[in-house]
């Protein structure tokens, strides 16, 4: 796994997971403190980081809050096992493209 990660914003080398921040529509690698940076930017405004703990929180969020409407609601199940589906399946293939593209070169 030789491959180079660099920041798209200041096109320097990153040397650790520790580091990485992937974000963007288009998953983009950057340094940490340049996705601080360039946070307030258009395309990063509504994006947060898809490798970083907050992206599990919301993930399990969101299927927590799923999970409690058919207790509310008795007989939903069949209506919201698609919406499951819709928030899961993407989620995790944008995790998995991005461990694939980025994080499993770095150390």
């Amino acid at each position: 796994m030789s491959k180079t990660v660099v920041c798209v914003h200041c096109g320097e080398v990153i040397e650790s997971r520790d580091d990485l921040v992937i974000a963007g529509k288009f998953l983009h690698p950057l340094h940490e403190e340049c996705f601080h940076q360039v946070k307030g930017a258009l395309q990063y405004k509504m994006a947060y980081p898809v490798n970083k703990q907050g992206f599990w929180m919301t993930l399990m969020g969101v299927n927590f809050i799923l999970a409690g409407i058919p207790l509310a609601f008795p007989g939903t199940w069949q209506d919201i096992r698609w919406f499951f589906l819709i928030w899961n399946i993407p989620m995790l293939l944008f995790r998995g493209m991005a461990y694939l593209a980025y994080e499993r070169h770095l150390p």
